[in-house]
């Protein structure tokens, strides 16, 4: 840890390190929210706080810039916690350990066994830096840092508009060095919820455990097009392959959270003694399977049927367990469509993201939960209107939400041109200009504040969402670049 705070530029680092120090999980940034008015009572700048819990900190301009437009450095305060097979962390109470690596020859910050939090802890970190630099030019700043991003965005939602006073919001929540992002996706949801009667399981049956692990996983926006493959729809692929009749479910879970993809699955069958063998077998020839579908992403796939510890003495009817399996495994997941102008562009995808289940009153029920982005809001529509159909089709109960519009790109934008400059002239190349197949709070803030110009950009991060995320240390010290020249020049006379 010490050397980490040694990192350049360090007053980024000694930030991250005392961040990661404190335990932020989506709708429980109270621990976060306490350090950021700490910080800005120490510093001598005002703090508000609204009613959904963000925080806002006013930086005063530095000498000479106090007549600049105010400029917005937005970040979320919230990360995703998923840690790693074997992991005892507790994200509610222990600190993230950073560690200090090397992937493919260059220096990279990651975590240990568990996700970093660099997601979104280095653009808030970069901003509070920005702001601790008294050396460091800028006009008077408003750093903004919202809550549970990560979880549907209901910081960005909740936003008080009026506390916000700039009309230039620099978003430092990307994830590739080389990008400016002037567009996103929206994103909705989608619930569908089989809820069948329990009914006793014949005495000579068998109770088997059958566990989806070992998958890459991933950001479910970022990463959707890569085929990494998707635990829930492996269960139930191996599920649907089952003799009817022959198997009944008992349980029933998969995913950790709705912006990630899959890593593992689970269910607990009764089966009728003569499937024991045949479900090992078939677990087998599926894993051997999709690991070629998959390639080098499904190297780590393993399935597993052991006998449960616990025999199952009741579980829906053959006809329902059958029917779920169908179902899930026809769930759409993926790339569904690129955009029409430009195939480079992912316009639409789904991630079967999540499996719950719920028990009351001798009725056992699974809901699966389907997250979809777009470019479009149409889109979005059109596949929560699908999801609704197929749900009707399989007697499944249903409902649907909107979470947040796109962010519509603006190429002529004059923000975009001083930030397509400064990278020029700082790294003697083109930027990328594009728009980000992930879920900004950019959209909400934009429908909330008409005009406020925007632009996103961020160090280059790997892997979000999963234990194998990592920071590029070169990376942050050009972001960091990036940031502190962008606040110099739209503070300059």
């Amino acid at each position: 840890m010490s050397s980490i705070g040694e990192l350049e530029p360090r007053a980024v680092w000694r930030y991250f390190q005392a961040l990661a120090a404190i335990p932020r999980p989506s709708e429980r940034e109270e621990g976060v929210r306490a350090f950021l008015i700490e910080t800005a009572r120490q510093k001598g700048w005002q703090s508000q706080t609204d009613g959904a819990g963000n925080v806002l900190l006013r930086v005063p301009a530095s000498e000479g810039r106090d007549k600049a437009p105010i400029v917005v450095l937005q970040a979320h305060m919230d990360m995703v916690t998923i840690k790693a097979p074997g992991s005892s962390h507790d994200f509610d109470k222990d600190p993230i350990r950073l560690v200090l690596g090397e992937h493919y020859g260059e220096s990279i910050v990651h975590a240990d066994g568990t996700t970093l939090g660099a997601d979104n802890g280095m653009g808030l970190c970069a901003a509070l830096a920005l702001a601790d630099s008294p050396d460091l030019p800028h006009g008077p700043l408003e750093i903004l840092a919202t809550v549970n991003e990560e979880s549907g965005m209901s910081g960005a939602h909740g936003l008080d508009a009026s506390m916000v006073h700039g009309r230039t919001l620099l978003n430092l929540d990307s994830e590739e060095d080389d990008a400016l992002y002037v567009g996103c996706v929206g994103g909705a949801s989608g619930w569908l919820d089989w809820t069948r009667a329990l009914q006793p399981v014949p005495a000579d049956w068998l109770t088997l455990e059958i566990v989806v692990d070992g998958l890459r996983g991933g950001h479910s926006g970022l990463e959707i097009h890569e085929s990494r493959g998707n635990a829930i729809l492996v269960l139930a692929r191996l599920l649907q392959r089952l003799p009817t009749g022959e198997w009944r479910l008992a349980s029933c879970s998969g995913g950790s959270r709705t912006n990630a993809i899959p890593r593992d699955a689970r269910c607990t069958v009764a089966v009728s003694p003569a499937l024991e063998s045949i479900a090992g077998s078939l677990a087998q020839a599926i894993r051997d399977e999709v690991r070629v579908l998959l390639g080098p992403h499904g190297s780590g796939l393993e399935i597993e049927v052991l006998r449960a510890d616990v025999p199952a003495s009741e579980a829906w009817n053959s006809a329902d367990s059958d029917a779920f399996a169908d179902a899930t495994a026809m769930l759409p997941h993926g790339v569904l469509a690129h955009d029409e102008h430009d195939p480079r562009i992912l316009e639409t995808s789904c991630n079967v993201a999540l499996l719950r289940e719920t028990r009351e009153n001798g009725r056992f029920g699974v809901e699966a939960e389907i997250s979809i982005r777009s470019l479009r809001q149409e889109k979005l529509a059109e596949v929560v209107a699908h999801l609704e159909r197929e749900a009707k089709r399989t007697g499944a109960g249903f409902r649907g939400k909107f979470r947040y519009p796109p962010w519509q790109p603006d190429h002529d934008s004059p923000l975009l041109q001083t930030a397509r400059t400064v990278y020029e002239q700082l790294f003697g190349a083109a930027p990328r200009v594009a728009t980000i197949h992930g879920g900004l709070e950019t959209g909400i803030i934009g429908d909330k504040i008409p005009g406020i110009r925007m632009i996103s950009f961020g160090p280059r991060i790997e892997e979000p969402h999963t234990p194998e995320e990592r920071v590029f240390v070169r990376s942050v010290a050009k972001f960091w670049k990036m940031l502190i020249t962008m606040a110099d020049k739209l503070s300059q006379p």
